[in-house]
Protein backbone atom coordinates (compact mmCIF):
# COMPACT_ATOMS: atom_id res chain seq x y z
CA UNK A 1 0.00 0.00 0.00
CA UNK A 2 2.74 2.09 0.17
CA UNK A 3 2.26 2.83 -3.43
CA UNK A 4 -1.06 4.68 -3.04
CA UNK A 5 0.15 8.07 -3.31
CA UNK A 6 0.84 7.91 -6.97
CA UNK A 7 -2.40 9.14 -8.48
CA UNK A 8 -3.22 5.97 -10.64
CA UNK A 9 -3.78 4.05 -6.87
CA UNK A 10 -5.13 6.80 -5.55
CA UNK A 11 -8.06 7.37 -8.44
CA UNK A 12 -7.96 3.33 -7.84
CA UNK A 13 -8.49 2.95 -4.39
CA UNK A 14 -10.76 6.06 -4.19
CA UNK A 15 -13.27 3.95 -6.60
CA UNK A 16 -13.58 0.75 -4.34
CA UNK A 17 -17.31 0.81 -3.25
CA UNK A 18 -16.02 -1.40 -0.19
CA UNK A 19 -16.87 -1.30 4.03
CA UNK A 20 -13.00 -2.62 4.19
CA UNK A 21 -9.53 -2.34 2.99
CA UNK A 22 -6.69 -4.11 3.53
CA UNK A 23 -3.36 -2.41 2.90
CA UNK A 24 0.04 -4.86 3.07
CA UNK A 25 2.96 -3.33 2.96
CA UNK A 26 6.77 -4.49 4.30
CA UNK A 27 7.79 -0.15 4.17
CA UNK A 28 4.47 1.66 4.66
CA UNK A 29 6.28 5.30 4.54
CA UNK A 30 8.03 7.36 1.59
CA UNK A 31 10.64 9.76 1.41
CA UNK A 32 8.19 12.47 1.86
CA UNK A 33 6.26 12.66 4.79
CA UNK A 34 3.21 14.71 3.51
CA UNK A 35 3.09 11.18 0.76
CA UNK A 36 3.36 9.14 4.18
CA UNK A 37 0.20 10.89 5.76
CA UNK A 38 -1.07 10.40 2.32
CA UNK A 39 -1.13 6.17 2.66
CA UNK A 40 -3.50 6.36 6.06
CA UNK A 41 -5.25 8.77 4.23
CA UNK A 42 -6.76 6.67 1.66
CA UNK A 43 -5.54 3.60 3.60
CA UNK A 44 -6.81 4.45 7.31
CA UNK A 45 -5.26 4.04 10.26
CA UNK A 46 -2.47 0.94 10.73
CA UNK A 47 -4.06 -2.16 12.76
CA UNK A 48 -1.06 -4.40 13.57
CA UNK A 49 2.51 -4.67 12.63
CA UNK A 50 4.34 -7.65 12.17
CA UNK A 51 7.21 -7.96 15.03
CA UNK A 52 11.00 -8.52 12.80
CA UNK A 53 11.88 -10.50 15.49
CA UNK A 54 8.85 -12.92 15.52
CA UNK A 55 9.43 -13.70 11.44
CA UNK A 56 13.64 -14.45 12.29
CA UNK A 57 12.42 -16.26 15.21
CA UNK A 58 10.00 -18.52 12.92
CA UNK A 59 12.11 -18.47 10.49
CA UNK A 60 9.95 -17.01 7.83
CA UNK A 61 13.25 -14.78 7.33
CA UNK A 62 16.91 -14.25 7.38
CA UNK A 63 19.19 -11.62 9.16
CA UNK A 64 22.03 -10.43 6.70
CA UNK A 65 25.68 -9.70 7.97
CA UNK A 66 26.79 -7.19 6.49
CA UNK A 67 30.30 -6.65 5.01
CA UNK A 68 31.49 -3.40 4.38
CA UNK A 69 33.97 -3.07 1.66
CA UNK A 70 35.66 0.64 1.59
CA UNK A 71 36.86 2.00 -1.95
CA UNK A 72 39.41 4.51 -2.38
CA UNK A 73 36.92 6.34 -5.12
CA UNK A 74 37.29 10.50 -4.34
CA UNK A 75 35.81 13.69 -6.06
CA UNK A 76 34.67 16.73 -4.84
CA UNK A 77 31.20 16.59 -4.38
CA UNK A 78 29.54 20.11 -5.12
CA UNK A 79 26.13 18.63 -4.86
CA UNK A 80 25.36 17.73 -8.23
CA UNK A 81 24.18 14.48 -7.20
CA UNK A 82 23.77 12.64 -11.04
CA UNK A 83 27.24 13.39 -11.64
CA UNK A 84 28.63 11.92 -8.44
CA UNK A 85 27.17 8.95 -9.46
CA UNK A 86 28.17 8.71 -13.08
CA UNK A 87 31.71 9.74 -11.69
CA UNK A 88 31.07 6.17 -9.30
CA UNK A 89 30.07 4.23 -11.38
CA UNK A 90 33.13 5.08 -13.98
CA UNK A 91 35.47 4.55 -11.63
CA UNK A 92 37.15 1.72 -12.62
CA UNK A 93 38.81 0.47 -9.47
CA UNK A 94 35.93 0.71 -8.01
CA UNK A 95 34.28 -1.86 -10.74
CA UNK A 96 37.27 -3.99 -10.62
CA UNK A 97 37.45 -4.19 -6.77
CA UNK A 98 33.35 -5.21 -7.29
CA UNK A 99 33.49 -7.46 -9.98
CA UNK A 100 36.23 -9.41 -7.80
CA UNK A 101 34.60 -9.97 -4.63
CA UNK A 102 31.42 -10.99 -6.85
CA UNK A 103 33.30 -13.65 -8.62
CA UNK A 104 35.12 -14.76 -5.55
CA UNK A 105 32.13 -14.52 -3.64
CA UNK A 106 29.98 -16.99 -6.41
CA UNK A 107 32.97 -19.22 -6.36
CA UNK A 108 32.89 -20.49 -2.49
CA UNK A 109 31.61 -23.95 -2.45
CA UNK A 110 27.92 -23.67 -1.48
CA UNK A 111 27.29 -20.38 -3.12
CA UNK A 112 23.89 -19.14 -4.14
CA UNK A 113 23.27 -16.52 -6.68
CA UNK A 114 24.47 -13.34 -6.18
CA UNK A 115 22.46 -9.93 -6.89
CA UNK A 116 24.47 -7.13 -7.84
CA UNK A 117 22.16 -3.72 -7.72
CA UNK A 118 22.92 -0.20 -9.38
CA UNK A 119 21.29 2.63 -9.76
CA UNK A 120 22.40 3.09 -13.15
CA UNK A 121 21.72 1.15 -16.37
CA UNK A 122 24.32 1.59 -18.00
CA UNK A 123 26.43 0.74 -14.65
CA UNK A 124 25.01 -2.83 -15.00
CA UNK A 125 26.04 -3.08 -18.78
CA UNK A 126 29.83 -2.34 -17.33
CA UNK A 127 29.43 -4.78 -14.71
CA UNK A 128 28.24 -7.33 -16.97
CA UNK A 129 30.68 -7.07 -19.69
CA UNK A 130 33.44 -7.48 -16.81
CA UNK A 131 32.18 -10.21 -14.89
CA UNK A 132 31.07 -12.28 -18.37
CA UNK A 133 35.25 -11.85 -19.42
CA UNK A 134 35.47 -13.88 -15.64
CA UNK A 135 33.75 -16.64 -17.23
CA UNK A 136 30.80 -15.95 -14.56
CA UNK A 137 26.91 -17.39 -15.46
CA UNK A 138 25.74 -13.71 -15.41
CA UNK A 139 22.25 -12.37 -16.37
CA UNK A 140 21.23 -8.69 -16.39
CA UNK A 141 17.33 -7.18 -15.35
CA UNK A 142 15.89 -4.11 -16.18
CA UNK A 143 13.46 -1.91 -17.46
CA UNK A 144 14.47 -1.98 -20.92
CA UNK A 145 13.91 -5.83 -21.70
CA UNK A 146 10.69 -6.95 -23.33
CA UNK A 147 8.48 -8.82 -20.46
CA UNK A 148 9.50 -12.72 -21.87
CA UNK A 149 12.86 -11.95 -21.61
CA UNK A 150 12.59 -10.63 -18.11
CA UNK A 151 10.77 -14.01 -17.31
CA UNK A 152 13.39 -16.37 -18.95
CA UNK A 153 16.02 -14.86 -17.10
CA UNK A 154 13.95 -14.66 -13.61
CA UNK A 155 12.47 -18.80 -14.46
CA UNK A 156 16.63 -19.37 -14.89
CA UNK A 157 17.50 -18.01 -11.71
CA UNK A 158 15.00 -20.06 -10.12
CA UNK A 159 16.44 -23.02 -12.06
CA UNK A 160 20.14 -22.08 -10.06
CA UNK A 161 21.76 -21.49 -13.75
CA UNK A 162 22.79 -18.15 -13.16
CA UNK A 163 25.92 -17.40 -11.02
CA UNK A 164 25.11 -13.61 -10.56
CA UNK A 165 21.94 -11.58 -11.62
CA UNK A 166 22.80 -7.55 -12.37
CA UNK A 167 19.65 -5.53 -11.75
CA UNK A 168 18.62 -1.83 -11.42
CA UNK A 169 17.44 -0.71 -7.91
CA UNK A 170 14.04 0.39 -9.44
CA UNK A 171 12.92 -2.98 -11.04
CA UNK A 172 14.38 -5.40 -7.94
CA UNK A 173 13.50 -3.79 -4.98
CA UNK A 174 9.99 -4.97 -5.23
CA UNK A 175 7.93 -8.45 -5.76
CA UNK A 176 10.82 -10.46 -7.07
CA UNK A 177 11.28 -13.45 -4.52
CA UNK A 178 13.79 -15.99 -5.10
CA UNK A 179 15.36 -17.97 -2.23
CA UNK A 180 18.23 -18.56 -4.41
CA UNK A 181 19.75 -15.26 -3.80
CA UNK A 182 21.99 -15.50 -1.06
CA UNK A 183 24.31 -12.11 -1.13
CA UNK A 184 23.77 -8.55 -2.23
CA UNK A 185 26.36 -6.50 -3.65
CA UNK A 186 25.38 -2.35 -3.19
CA UNK A 187 27.39 -1.37 -5.43
CA UNK A 188 25.88 2.43 -5.51
CA UNK A 189 25.10 4.74 -2.26
CA UNK A 190 21.77 4.33 -1.14
CA UNK A 191 20.16 6.50 1.76
CA UNK A 192 16.50 6.06 1.93
CA UNK A 193 15.37 3.66 4.37
CA UNK A 194 12.33 2.39 2.62
CA UNK A 195 14.85 1.19 -1.11
CA UNK A 196 17.04 0.04 1.57
CA UNK A 197 14.54 -2.28 3.36
CA UNK A 198 13.19 -3.15 -0.03
CA UNK A 199 16.16 -4.44 -1.93
CA UNK A 200 17.69 -6.06 1.24
CA UNK A 201 14.30 -7.69 1.76
CA UNK A 202 15.32 -9.38 -1.95
CA UNK A 203 18.12 -11.88 -0.07
CA UNK A 204 16.30 -12.69 3.38
CA UNK A 205 13.80 -15.40 2.19
CA UNK A 206 15.00 -18.57 3.52
CA UNK A 207 16.24 -21.40 2.67
CA UNK A 208 18.29 -24.66 3.69
CA UNK A 209 22.02 -23.75 5.06
CA UNK A 210 21.84 -20.12 3.76
CA UNK A 211 23.58 -16.92 5.71
CA UNK A 212 22.55 -13.83 3.65
CA UNK A 213 25.38 -11.65 3.29
CA UNK A 214 25.27 -7.74 1.97
CA UNK A 215 28.41 -6.27 0.26
CA UNK A 216 28.34 -2.25 0.72
CA UNK A 217 30.94 -0.32 -0.78
CA UNK A 218 31.45 2.65 1.21
CA UNK A 219 32.59 5.59 -0.21
CA UNK A 220 34.91 6.87 2.78
CA UNK A 221 36.55 9.68 1.65
CA UNK A 222 33.71 11.47 -0.10
CA UNK A 223 31.66 12.44 3.57
CA UNK A 224 28.33 12.43 1.97
CA UNK A 225 28.49 9.06 0.74
CA UNK A 226 30.10 8.11 4.20
CA UNK A 227 27.07 9.40 5.78
CA UNK A 228 24.85 7.36 3.74
CA UNK A 229 26.81 4.69 4.72
CA UNK A 230 26.29 4.71 8.04
CA UNK A 231 22.83 5.33 7.80
CA UNK A 232 22.58 1.48 5.82
CA UNK A 233 25.03 0.15 8.55
CA UNK A 234 22.43 1.35 11.15
CA UNK A 235 19.01 0.13 9.27
CA UNK A 236 21.13 -3.65 9.01
CA UNK A 237 22.14 -3.39 12.18
CA UNK A 238 18.33 -3.09 13.65
CA UNK A 239 16.85 -5.97 11.17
Amino acid sequence: CHRVPATLFTDVVSAFDCQYLLGLSATAFRKDDGLTRLIYFYMGDRIHKVDQDELKATGAILKPRLIRRETDFHCHYRGDYPVLIKKITHHEARNRQIVADVAARVREPGAGTALVVSDRVAHCELLFDILKKQDVRVEMLTGQLAPDTRAEIVARVHQGEVEVLLATLQLISEGFDCPGLDSLFLTTPIAFEGRILQVIGRIMRPAADKQPLVYDYVDVQVPSLKKSANIRQRILSDL
